[in-house]
């Protein structure tokens, strides 16, 4: 373990790639429990009719926005070695105003296209995230660097913020927790857009 955290933090840009998708998956794993639970409380709506509404949008989403993100992220990438970086940290800042309307307007109008949208500009990150973290990882270092990567994003991910947003939402709502769970999704952006400098070095100095 010691020689692969020494291997690792020679190539800095997959300690701002974890630290980016832990949060954006944080966030991701939260929205994904909770807003469905959310509209009906907040919003009035059906269960029946939140769980399916969502869920449709959420298949649509992660559909398109993964097959969408990783071609254009590549293509991006020929042309700029930082691209992954760069097209990922700013669809997550544009992700900003939509998750705003999505939790905040008492629209259906509204707050389901919006929702949409911060959903599919949340899955669009998925290949090239994941693509710049094995581009910048030796062979005999990828098995162990997406080992810890996957086990760090999720433990400290959407395996903690559905409880951590149920155990705040008891005390002051569910609106709160929810909205400051979306509003991590910028964050994690500006942490991508800070790390695409190492990134560029990284694919730079290879993978040997």
């Amino acid at each position: 373990l010691r020689e692969t955290i020494a291997a690792l933090r020679r190539r800095p840009s997959f300690f701002f790639n974890m630290a980016g998708q832990t949060i954006f998956t944080f966030s991701m794993g939260g929205l994904g429990a909770w807003m469905p639970t959310y509209f009906v409380r907040e919003r009035g709506l059906g269960v029946g009719a939140a769980g399916t509404v969502f869920g449709a949008l959420l298949l649509v989403a992660g559909f398109l926005g993964t097959i969408v993100g990783g071609q254009l992220g590549d293509r991006l990438a020929r042309r700029f070695p930082g691209a992954h970086f760069s097209f990922s940290g700013w669809a997550l800042v544009a992700s900003l105003p939509f998750t705003l309307a999505a939790v905040l307007s008492p629209t259906p109008a509204l707050f389901w296209p919006a929702m949409f949208v911060t959903l599919l500009l949340l899955f669009v990150n998925m290949g090239p995230l994941n693509a710049a973290m094995v581009n910048v990882l030796p062979f005999d270092l990828r098995a162990r660097g997406v080992g810890l990567h996957t086990t760090t994003i999720h433990l400290l991910g959407d395996a903690l913020s559905p409880f951590v947003i149920g155990v705040v939402s008891d005390s002051v709502g569910l609106r709160v927790p929810v909205l400051l769970t979306g509003l991590l999704l910028p964050l994690a952006g500006l942490v991508l857009l800070v790390g695409r400098r190492q990134l560029v070095a990284d694919l730079a100095a290879g993978t040997s």
